[in-house]
This record gives C-alpha cells, structure tokens and sequence, in this order.
C-alpha cells in the first residue's frame, strides 16, 4: 500500500470531515472567525467526540456491526470519551487552582474537559457524519 492510497479511504475523510464540522461550528457558536479554535481544546462541541463517533459508525458499516473492528473501535471511543468527561475536566479544575497561585503571566489552559451536553452534540455530529459518507 501507498501512502496516497490514504487519499482513499473513506473512513478517514469521514472521521476529518467530523471533526472539522465540530470546530466550525464551535467558531459559529463563539462567534468569532478565529482559525485557532481548530486547536483549542474544550467547548461546544465536541471535536474528539465527533472523530471517534465517526470513526467507530464508519468501522461498522465497513466491517460490520458484530466484528471485532468494531468492537476495537466502540472501545476506544469510550475511552475518549469517559476521559473528556473526567480526567480531563479533573485537570482543568486543578489548572484552576494552580493559576490561582501562581505569580506570572503563564497560566495554565484550564478548559480542556467536556460537558455531557458538548460530549452529546459531538457524537451527533459523528454519527451523522458516519453515515452521510457512502461506503
């Protein structure tokens, strides 16, 4: 296989195209034309939850629903998202307190975990966009 026969594969273009949705529409939300949303973490919504949405719809329509593709896929997924929803809200609390202390102009980014509501608006962009894409 080719490295241009990445330019091929569905699954992947499925799985940018989602996340590129979320980080448009999180520059529509914010209300600003500002390209670095496209690497801000945190917010509404979702741009991991929609790539791993995506990901995992494409996975199964391509291998089906019952492989082991699949499964591999629906797992990681749930690890994305279980870690958005607390490991890495945990970590934005204690950037909160460290900022609080400290004396400089570095702070910390204390926004880099998820909401339930911005974790379920970007699986819905990525389930949308994992069937939109023809297989």
């Amino acid at each position: 296989m080719e490295i241009l026969d990445l330019f091929c594969n569905r699954i992947l273009w499925q799985v940018i195209m989602a996340w590129f949705a979320a980080r448009f529409i999180r520059m529509v939300l914010d209300r600003k034309l500002d390209w670095h949303i496209l690497l801000k973490t945190g917010g509404m919504p979702s741009a991991h939850a929609a790539a791993v949405a995506s990901l995992t719809i494409g996975i199964g329509r391509r291998s089906g629903f019952t492989s082991s593709s699949f499964a591999l896929a629906f797992v990681f997924a749930a690890v994305v998202l279980v870690d958005a929803a607390t490991l890495r809200v945990q970590v934005g609390k204690q950037a909160s307190i460290i900022n609080a202390s400290l004396k400089g102009n570095e702070k910390l980014k204390e926004s880099v975990g998820h909401s339930f509501w911005e974790l379920f608006v970007g699986v819905v962009i990525g389930i949308a966009f994992g069937y939109m894409i023809p297989m």
